[in-house]
């Protein structure tokens, strides 16, 4: 079982030798790393392709970002595609997300990454209110086109469960993936589709509870179907990616659930917003608790 982190405001900032060297000194073994920052989403909705995915520059970054990690002994547990995925009636700026998408498969190989999140269809860009049906649909086609690619590079993707917000009325509402069932449904049809299991999950703590879903009940229903997790926590109304205990999450649930399914994948904590919080003279301080964190998280799953 891996002790995971993202990468975003950390190497990012720092550089990837002082920050996978930071990384490990912290106590981590892997990263979760933010390919995703590579296509920023002012850059989609410009409907240019991404200069950063271009091979020569896309070769030349990641294998210093692949030499810095190896070099620091830092494995990488899985990486994050660029979001949103799709636009509805958005073809060019759906071509070009594909494209990274495509590519960041390719750099999970490069980098010997097993698994790439992938967010599921985004909803809220559709011009007309979508049936689940329709969520369903959709999904399953843009997926199944990801199926060769995956297969290619020998990458997991990994869905991710989704919220909507709505300014206007002030409220969040569970998003695509996040009802158990229809998730369930998914995943299975498309690792039907690929003949093999191309497929799993990825469980974002925060965003269950901004819908106040319980965790234990969600990652019972997934099973192992569970791939990865996104670790973070929030009070139930911002999507702050807080360390763990800074919100309301109750990570009882959480530890039972995973040793319910014998979860012994990776400990991925995706906490940017706990280092953002805090100076910059105190981030490393910030990482150090989030390592210690991952290692209490580490016994109580494993108990």
């Amino acid at each position: 079982m891996q002790k995971c982190i993202q990468s975003a405001l950390i190497t990012d900032v720092k550089g990837p030798k002082e920050g996978f060297a930071t990384i490990k000194k912290a106590g981590f073994d892997a990263v979760d790393y933010n390919i995703d920052l590579l296509f920023t989403r002012n850059e989609m909705l410009s409907g240019k392709p991404s200069e950063n995915f271009k091979d020569e520059n896309l070769i030349p970054f990641m294998t210093e970002i692949r030499n810095a990690a190896q070099e620091n002994g830092i494995a990488f547990g899985q990486m994050h595609a660029p979001f949103p995925t799709w636009m509805d009636g958005e073809t060019e700026i759906n071509e070009n997300i594909f494209a990274t998408i495509v590519k960041s498969i390719e750099m999970c190989a490069f980098c010997g990454c097993p698994r790439l999140i992938i967010h599921p269809a985004f909803i809220p860009g559709a011009r007309a209110p979508m049936s689940k049906k329709c969520v369903h649909e959709t999904n399953v086609k843009f997926y199944s086109v990801l199926i060769p690619y995956l297969k290619k590079y020998n990458v997991i993707g990994c869905l991710e469960n989704l919220f909507l917000r709505d300014y206007e009325k002030k409220r969040i509402y569970a998003g695509a993936c996040s009802d158990i069932h229809d998730t369930n449904a998914l995943l299975d049809e498309l690792n039907d589709i690929a003949g093999e299991r191309r497929f799993g999950f990825c469980l974002d703590t925060g965003h269950l509870n901004l819908i106040g879903a319980d965790q234990y009940e969600f990652i019972t229903a997934l099973g192992d179907r569970l791939e990865t997790l996104h670790i973070q926590d929030n009070h139930g109304t911002e999507d702050e990616h807080l360390a763990p205990y800074m919100g309301n999450i109750i990570w009882e649930r959480f530890f039972e659930g995973l040793r319910a399914i014998n979860y012994r994948g990776n400990l991925s904590f995706e906490t940017f917003g706990a280092v953002r919080i805090y100076p910059p003279e105190m981030a490393e301080s910030v990482l150090n608790l989030l390592g210690d964190t991952a290692e209490y998280f580490k016994r109580r799953v494993t108990e």
